[in-house]
């Protein structure tokens, strides 16, 4: 698989207020994913002139990762590539945060993420 392949991402997301978590979450247990991940960490976005990057810190501790996402085409948001760096246990988020103010990259809103997330083999070698 190429770089190229590898960083591809198709995201879409759907407006479930009226949708149990509790029974979606049991659904998707149902359907035999190959792994799931509870995640819970905070999500840092950095703002360098009009570029953006997410700080993720990691919810098993270390320094988490860096990603920038970028459009492939001008019309759409869901395809898009994505490029994570993972940072290993020697690197601490006051690292990472030094390392980017230091590169002219300003804090720009926090968000607290909670996520159970699925993977499942697709017929687009989406695994």
């Amino acid at each position: 698989m190429s770089s190229k392949q590898r960083h591809k991402e198709i995201e879409v997301k759907f407006l479930a207020e009226h949708i149990k978590s509790s029974v979606f979450i049991d659904l998707c247990h149902r359907q035999a994913p190959y792994r799931f991940v509870k995640a819970i960490s905070p999500d840092v976005y950095w703002e360098n002139g009009s570029n953006v990057i997410r700080h993720r810190h990691s919810f098993q501790g270390g320094a988490g990762e860096l990603t920038v996402k970028k459009r492939t085409s001008k019309t759409s948001i869901l395809d898009r590539m994505e490029i994570n760096l993972l940072f290993n246990e020697k690197n601490t988020v006051e690292d990472v945060e030094l390392f980017l103010e230091a590169t002219g990259w300003e804090r720009s809103i926090k968000i607290n993420k909670w996520a159970d997330i699925f993977y499942f083999k697709g017929p687009y070698g989406c695994d």
